[in-house]
């Protein structure tokens, strides 16, 4: 059996472990406590691999939303999917995120509320909240079909409560209180 010859050097990072390496320090750490030779070192690369793989930092964030959207932070998605009422819609949609913040095989929290929270890179903060306010949007709408008044008060609400569950996850609170929380946030909706 005749062998393969690869010529040129061994690429020694899978992209798809180098976004999910990234994804964890941002989410750990944060977007801009985190620098390129900390990704370099943790993905055993030297930075040129980095550039060629990557762009730049910030390129590597913009991937990691999209790549986040369709994973982890799609919690949402079979929620917004169901034709729920308001309040048993964000019920369920408030202990889905408290699920979710507290998952065992990711870092507490929600990446989109956490990774740009006291950042200076303004185009990076202005990614990430373009997805948060297309998530925002999505619940606006939701509710909107039940609620077209109430349905900016309450999207806002939404993600206030949201923000709260991400916080407290990534503070440490129990899985069972966030559950409990997510429980009496939806009370409060008529």
């Amino acid at each position: 059996m005749k062998q393969t010859v690869h010529r040129g050097r061994p690429r020694k990072l899978d992209p798809e472990k180098g976004l999910e390496i990234a994804t964890r320090l941002f989410h750990e750490k944060g977007y801009d406590s985190v620098g390129v030779a900390e990704l370099t070192d943790e993905m055993g690369i030297k930075a040129p691999s980095f550039y060629a793989a990557y762009g730049s930092k910030r390129e590597l964030l913009y991937r990691i939303l999209e790549r986040y959207s369709c994973n982890e932070g799609d919690f949402a998605r079979p929620i917004l999917d169901e034709d729920l009422p308001p309040k048993k819609f964000l019920e369920q949609l408030f202990q889905a995120a408290a699920e979710a913040y507290c998952g065992k095989d990711q870092p507490r929290g929600c990446l989109l509320m956490e990774c740009t929270r006291n950042s200076v890179d303004q185009q990076a903060v202005h990614e990430v909240d373009r997805f948060r306010e297309a998530f925002q949007k999505a619940i606006r709408r939701k509710i909107a079909t039940y609620l077209p008044n109430a349905a900016d008060a309450l999207g806002t609400y939404a993600m206030t409560i949201l923000a709260g569950l991400s916080a407290s996850a990534r503070n440490g609170v129990s899985r069972k209180k966030l559950l409990e929380t997510a429980r009496i946030a939806a009370r409060g909706i008529t």
